[in-house]
């Protein structure tokens, strides 16, 4: 895993930094008795968990190990061509999210 290795670099001086780019906050309300989405599965319930889960894990990164630095942003949109880059037919499913 990545935190053993982070480790080892701050001890010997460097920097150690762990950075997740993924919807910061965006998640959604989580059913403790299905983690694993197998009673209510859909894209929308498995993108708001993702987000919330990766939010959960990066906090308790940080708790276990405050000498790590652990980042969680969410950029917003961004200027690329992922949509227009594709074929029409998959723009349209693409756009239809």
């Amino acid at each position: 895993m990545l935190v053993p290795k982070l480790q080892v670099a701050a001890e010997k001086d460097e920097d150690a930094r762990m950075m997740s780019v993924l919807g910061a906050g965006h998640g959604g309300a989580i059913d403790m008795d299905d983690l694993g989405l197998k009673t209510s599965s859909s894209i929308k319930r498995k993108a708001d968990s993702a987000t919330t889960y990766i939010d959960l894990m990066m906090e308790e990164l940080a708790t276990r190990h405050p000498k790590l630095s652990f980042a969680h942003a969410n950029p917003g949109f961004v200027s690329t061509n992922l949509g227009s880059g594709f074929p029409i037919w998959l723009r349209v499913p693409y756009l239809s999210f």
